[in-house]
């Protein structure tokens, strides 16, 4: 799939914008606090964004504004990955590696200086794993065998191991029940846990009650402590300020701070903290993600809604939209053209893989008439109840802006249609060799004539030829910067799309391979735009 960038992802201008890797589509993201990491189907990992740690795992901390290929893990098959604030950790089919941040030796247990190339934690060599997860200053594995491994800072707690384990300088077992975990997460400073039976375990810091203890709880618990939920628990997620919970019948459940919409209660509960699991009125979902302050879910058909903290455009609704929601509301530009796989939330950043095609059942239908009326999208608990909703009236104060959201939408929708529809091979080739030719060119259902001279035809040989010498320049141009990279560097990197087998005879036309491999830079306002190129 291709992975689409929105808020401020270091990826380019930090505009929206999507990238992908040519015949190797990517299978799972990553976000942490200002930087991303993803891993394609061949086992291979690219990361970018700051790194100021060496969170990037690239050997330096020099910041990357465009995917580079994880080089030292060549060959190792990585199959998952997870961000925290300032570390990363990448799990293969038996080893797991860490780099980054270590301060509390969430990586590596010898030294708490900065990791640069990713670290073998040689004590969970064997270890099949499920799911990887990172905090602050912790780290976490989860083993397809039920089994927790935790270790780093847990000053708060969130290493759920007692008062007198505020630090752990190598992965140990999390135990505290015969049950065998199916699902766990990293908080920045409280983690979660869902049994096999599908009971819910919090510890770590309390603050706003994100952990769902109730409103009476202590401050933070270092141990795990259950959490009353009305239903059969599946996945969890921990965010910064707030925890979210997928039941076994694709609910919602949240807890923790609303002032920013991050729990999707609406404004009723803007100024309140919610102390127990509550449940989000949406559809079935399967997927969902919490960043610092906003949240986004991934529906069982295929849709997106994000609520939450808007701020750098983070909530996908265009580059035009930062507006706060504290409803869930869906991304209107995928709903109706693309299929959304997954989807990562960071601290000012979002990241969605997506797939060319049309999502199912009925919620792009009752979106559409949402946003014909409305033009932000449709809020989730609108599906219930579509036709409660008020329509624009004529001395709304908000009447211009409500114009101009929807037109946003409308343009997005638009372009997506487009670029999908499109091929390189359909454009039109006009035979320039006589004078005074006219073609005929059937455009918005009208009929224009485009007449060519002499005069035509050698100014556009002569812009060609002004644009080939531009290009030839800039290639020349890039291919020393990339000299100089390598040498200060030591060592070559791969981009999006390029063999992971590079000798030096391909170097020189790796840059020229870029371009068909990797996605354009995008504008405000047109981020799917030549969307040619999915995998």
């Amino acid at each position: 799939g291709a992975v689409f960038t929105f808020g401020k992802s270091r990826f380019g201008d930090d505009n929206a914008n999507k990238f992908w890797v040519k015949n190797d589509p990517v299978i799972a993201v990553a976000c942490g606090d200002e930087h991303t990491a993803v891993v394609t189907t061949s086992g291979r990992s690219y990361t970018f964004g700051s790194n100021q740690w060496g969170q990037l795992a690239l050997g330096h901390t020099r910041q990357t504004n465009k995917p580079s290929f994880v080089k030292s893990l060549k060959g190792k098959q990585v199959t998952h990955v997870a961000c925290g604030r300032s570390h990363t950790l990448f799990a293969t089919k038996n080893e797991v590696y860490g780099c980054g941040g270590n301060g509390e030796h969430q990586v590596n247990e010898t030294t708490d200086d900065e990791v640069l190339t990713p670290f073998h934690l040689t004590i969970l060599s064997g270890i099949l794993v499920k799911r990887l997860s990172c905090g602050v200053e912790h780290s976490l594995v989860l083993g397809h065998c039920g089994e927790v491994y935790l270790w780093g800072g847990g000053s708060e707690g969130q290493l759920g191991m007692g008062a007198n384990v505020l630090e752990l300088l190598k992965p140990t077992v999390l135990q505290f029940t015969d049950e065998k975990i199916k699902d766990a997460s990293c908080g920045y400073y409280h983690t979660g846990l869902v049994t096999q039976s599908g009971k819910v375990f919090t510890f770590g810091e309390n603050d706003n009650g994100k952990l769902g203890l109730g409103e009476d709880a202590d401050e933070s618990y270092h141990v795990p402590q259950p959490v009353f939920l009305v239903d059969v628990a599946e996945r969890i997620c921990c965010g910064n300020t707030c925890t979210a919970v997928m039941t076994s019948s694709r609910g919602l459940y949240m807890c923790g701070d609303g002032q920013r919409g991050q729990l999707g209660f609406a404004p009723n509960t803007l100024t309140k903290n919610v102390y127990t699991l509550t449940k989000v009125p949406c559809p079935p979902i399967d997927d969902i993600s919490v960043g610092e302050g906003h949240t986004a879910v991934v529906t069982k058909s295929g849709h997106l809604y994000t609520f939450g903290d808007g701020r750098h455009g983070k909530l996908c609704h265009g580059d035009a939209n930062f507006a706060t929601l504290h409803s869930p509301y869906l991304v209107e530009s995928f709903s109706t053209i693309a299929t959304v796989q997954t989807v990562a939330c960071g601290g000012c950043h979002t990241m969605v893989i997506a797939k060319a095609g049309r999502p199912s059942l009925e919620e792009s239908k009752v979106s559409t008439a949402r946003a014909k009326r409305h033009g932000k999208g449709t809020r989730l608990n609108d599906l219930r109840e579509p036709s409660s909703l008020p329509a624009i009236k004529q001395n709304d104060p908000n009447k211009e802006n409500n114009v101009q959201n929807i037109q946003i939408v409308q343009e997005n929708v638009k372009s997506l249609e487009s670029a999908l529809n499109e091929t390189p091979k359909s454009k039109k080739i006009v035979d320039m060799n006589k004078s005074d030719k006219k073609e005929t060119i059937d455009k918005a259902g009208s009929d224009k004539t485009v007449t060519f001279n002499e005069n035509d035809k050698k100014k556009k040989v002569d812009n060609e030829k002004e644009d080939e010498e531009k290009k030839k320049v800039e290639e020349k141009k890039k291919v020393e910067e990339k000299k100089i990279v390598e040498e200060e560097s030591g060592s070559e990197t791969d981009e999006p799309g390029a063999t992971s087998d590079v000798t030096d005879s391909e170097a020189d036309s790796e840059e020229e391979e870029e371009e068909k491999t990797a996605g354009s830079e995008g504008g405000a306002g047109g981020f799917m735009d030549n969307i040619m190129g999915i995998e």
